[in-house]
């Protein structure tokens, strides 16, 4: 839209008042755009689509036309007048007092939030850090041998050998409480592993010393918090038939073990493959931890301005991902809000702690005069191609502009993270593998801080 007027009031809190003003013609224009599209698809008995009266279309369609007109040139003007005044807004806008009248131009007022922005920056450069070095051994190598060999074990029929734990069963039950059948106590054909967590401590130890063929009854008596109200606190006895009994069979530690868990020839090799694995993953890590200690410097010395909905906005992402998990994890609804409040604390801190990282990487970025060029956006999706994702799925995700510059914000971020680094005086210290741990995700830039930041 052209020769839109916008004044712009500041108010505290990171919040900006734009007074917008559209000349009257260019809102006549869309009306009379939409009247056009409505003529085409209008279906309105006795005429013939494309052939219905004006004064017909203004009598059925007239309101919501100008109601359409109006919402779309607001929409437009205000995406212009961020881009003259340069703003960029962290949420949907508030949209006040709209008024238009014929031959009167459109006025509105929107009330917006900006990006969170840093007061005081704090040193970046020449910072004094570790790099804490992790010393791989023999035994973290072997440690790995063996989780793998563990993952690779198979299960065979025990014969007529008692049940053990670590053997599977296969099995078929049926449940009754006071004699009488329930919903969800009967299974045919259900494996479990003797001895693992998930089934009740009575049930897994009726069923210890059993063969194949035979049968058994086990009396269970179901926690008074159980999630079925219907069963907490009740004597319940199942009637089990064992079909199978299948012992757990580790592989052998050989070359053919190799071939078979990591596609090499001998099982030296598959021992320096691991280890060269290991190699990377900590010095990954240790570089990680390297990065998180310069931003929690930086952050630490620097005063910033978060606007409230920002906080509140990335804070509710982050929770509904911890429910997620939770949930993912086994944990009920009712544990889960019963730490309710306690989980939202959490999340409001997390919150803060990333848009604070993502403002002090693109304030250094922009004090630095870092950018990131069209062809730097290219060659990223070249190298996230070879990682293996697919080439269609890449580009339409740079396809979409807001997309195409969150990644490019998380390009910049990167690049003002990589300058501090490479002007920090780094001490390189020894430890323990198992010293050096993940640093929290926020330290990588969250995709959701760095949708919400931008220049002011």
């Amino acid at each position: 839209m052209e020769n839109v007027k916008v004044t712009v009031e500041v108010k505290e809190d990171c919040v900006r008042v734009l007074d917008v003003e559209v000349p009257a013609e260019q809102v006549d224009a869309e009306v009379e755009k939409l009247f056009g599209e409505t003529s085409r698809m209008a279906q309105v008995p006795g005429f013939r689509p494309g052939r219905v009266p004006r004064k017909v279309l203004q009598k059925r369609f007239g309101k919501m036309i100008r109601e359409q007109a109006i919402d779309s040139a607001v929409a437009q003007s205000y995406e212009e007048a961020l881009k003259s005044e340069e703003l960029s807004a962290i949420a949907d806008p508030d949209i006040q007092d709209t008024k238009f009248e014929e031959n009167e131009p459109l006025t509105y007022r929107a009330v917006i939030e900006i990006p969170p922005r840093v007061v005081e920056l704090g040193a970046y450069k020449e910072l004094a850090l570790e790099r804490r070095v992790p010393e791989l051994t023999d035994r973290d190598v072997d440690q790995v041998m063996e989780n793998t060999r563990q993952s690779h074990a198979v299960y065979v029929p025990r014969d007529a050998k008692p049940a053990a734990d670590d053997d599977l069963l296969v099995i078929d039950y049926e449940g009754t409480m006071d004699g009488e059948p329930f919903e969800g106590g009967s299974g045919e054909g259900v494996t479990l592993v003797l001895g693992q967590r998930g089934f009740f401590q009575e049930f897994n130890e009726g069923l210890r010393g059993l063969i194949p063929e035979s049968e058994t009854d086990i009396k269970v008596t179901f926690p008074e918090d159980h999630d079925r109200k219907d069963l907490a606190g009740k004597d319940v006895a199942f009637h089990v038939v064992v079909k199978e009994v299948k012992e757990r069979v580790l592989p052998a530690l050989d070359d053919e073990f190799a071939k078979d868990a990591g596609s090499c020839d001998t099982i030296d090799e598959f021992r320096t493959r691991i280890r060269e694995q290991l190699e990377e993953t900590q010095k990954n890590r240790a570089e990680s931890e390297l990065k998180w200690q310069a931003l929690m410097a930086i952050v630490d010395s620097s005063s910033f301005e978060l606007p409230k909905s920002a906080v509140e906005h990335v804070a509710e992402d982050l929770f509904m991902n911890k429910v997620r998990q939770l949930y993912g994890a086994g944990i009920t609804e009712a544990d889960i809000a019963e730490r309710e409040e306690e989980l939202r604390k959490e999340c409001a801190g997390d919150a803060e702690l990333e848009l604070k990282i993502a403002c002090v990487e693109q304030e250094i970025a922009k004090r630095e005069g870092l950018i990131v060029t069209d062809e730097e956006i290219e060659q990223e999706k070249t190298d996230l191609k070879d990682t293996g994702l697919k080439g269609e799925t890449v580009d339409e995700y740079f396809e979409a502009p807001d997309l195409r510059e969150r990644y490019r914000i998380r390009m910049l971020r990167r690049k003002a993270l990589d300058l501090v680094i490479e002007a920090a005086r780094i001490k390189e210290v020894e430890v323990d593998a198992q010293e050096v741990s993940d640093v929290p995700a926020s330290s990588e830039g969250d995709d959701e801080a760095q949708a919400s930041q931008g220049d002011e």
